[in-house]
């Protein structure tokens, strides 16, 4: 039987399994990642995150991220975040640089509870999103009720944020799964359900594609901070608020988003780090 260690973390309740592969070359079967997920036989998360060796020398560490579905994300704003927590613990620096999928993220320590990452630039081309075709508006999702607006971009990976007059009374899981199986979607889509409070605040709830309703999500918050600057809902910084808690959304000069959560907390800072062996390859 093989045994894993690993660290359990979130960032506002968006949980997860953080493994360092940096040393070793092991393999993550689809089964054990679905295995290990389980909330009430494995250990359980929303994404499993492991460490890798980078293959480009400006980087720090690599991070492969897969959904509890067992399917790859590209980008994960709040575990990009934990794994930044992780490496400036270890290497006793204020700030790092993590590479995932083809991109490098910089992420900062601000303080002792605080980590910000620059996400990059919003892509808005609906061939790289990817869209099924040239289009900004779905009729698919034209009849849920108090819908205003919306927005389709990729920060890392792709997301349709949904602006209504209310929040009330509306069924997340239903239009969530719903519309993320639409094929207008060839890669699948996170969703956002947002409504702006005032000016500069603005709540949400979160569909994750592989997932499924979330407590948060870090480039979910990013998504909606740029389609609400678009809108006009927002100026160049906004408090995102998701069940989870809330996060500073800021746009730098350069038009690159900016992630920073209020009170960054890991649950591997109150305990040992644990040791998971139930699982064969």
């Amino acid at each position: 039987m093989t045994s894993y260690n690993f660290v359990k973390m979130h960032g506002l309740g968006n949980d997860f399994v953080i493994i360092d592969n940096r040393q070793e070359n092991k393999i993550f079967s689809k089964a054990f990642i679905l295995a290990l997920s389980d909330r009430y036989k494995g250990v359980g998360y929303d994404q499993l995150v492991v460490m890798e060796k980078p293959t480009d020398k400006s980087a720090d560490v690599k991070i492969r991220i897969w959904n509890k579905d067992a399917t790859q994300v590209e980008a994960c704003g709040n575990a990009t975040r934990c794994v930044a927590k992780l490496i400036c613990e270890e290497k006793k620096i204020n700030g790092c640089v993590i590479q995932i999928d083809n991109r490098l993220l910089h992420a900062f320590k601000k303080d002792e509870e605080n980590f910000s990452v620059n996400m990059g630039p919003a892509i808005v081309s609906w061939k790289d999103i990817p869209l099924a075709s040239e289009v900004s508006y779905n009729p698919s999702w034209g009849n849920i009720p108090n819908l205003k607006a919306s927005y389709i971009l990729n920060i890392g990976n792709p997301h349709l944020v949904l602006f209504f007059s209310t929040l009330h009374l509306l069924d997340v899981k239903y239009y969530g799964k719903k519309l993320s199986e639409d094929p207008f979607f060839p890669k699948g889509i996170n969703i956002e359900f947002a409504e702006v409070i005032e000016k500069d605040v603005i709540q949400c709830y979160i569909w994750e594609r592989g997932v499924g309703i979330t407590k948060a999500c870090g480039t979910g918050a990013c998504a909606v901070f740029y389609a609400g600057h678009i809108l006009n809902y927002c100026s160049k910084e906004a408090l995102i608020c998701m069940p989870g808690g809330k996060l500073t959304i800021t746009l730098d000069d350069e038009k690159n988003e900016k992630t920073k959560e209020k009170e960054w907390h890991t649950e591997e800072a109150k305990t040992p780090t644990p040791t998971y062996k139930p699982y064969k390859m």
